[in-house]
């Protein structure tokens, strides 16, 4: 949920940008003028753009630093839903800073389910 969140904010961003780029190019094409470079220089780089755009960072170590969650993530789904052990990395990377939140989410969720059962 964060994570499409997240997704829906950088696409409307991005839109934002191309509009912003394209409205510029069609008022310097309507005056024949060459679009004004700007004397400051772009801190946005191509793997930026990437990463906005929802392509995987070329650059990632090639191992996972350990979280201490993800032990504690793979025995709950043992438990309740052995379907979402193939996302608990994804699940750790949307709730990065926040794993207190998910922990007691999912125990939530899944105990209520429990009880109605």
């Amino acid at each position: 949920m964060v994570n499409q969140s997240l997704k829906r904010q950088n696409e409307l961003l991005l839109s934002q940008m191309r509009t912003i780029v394209d409205e510029t190019n069609r008022a310097a094409a309507a005056t024949n003028e060459a679009p004004e470079v700007s004397p400051l220089p772009s801190t946005i780089t191509a793997a930026d753009i990437a990463l906005l755009n929802g392509l995987p960072e070329s650059n990632k170590p090639l191992g996972r630093p350990a979280n201490p969650y993800r032990e504690r993530l793979l025995q709950f789904f043992e438990e309740f839903d052995p379907s979402q052990i193939d996302l608990i990395d994804d699940m750790l990377d949307s709730y990065r800073g926040v794993e207190d939140s998910l922990m007691e989410s999912l125990e939530l969720k899944y105990r209520f389910q429990e009880m109605h059962k």
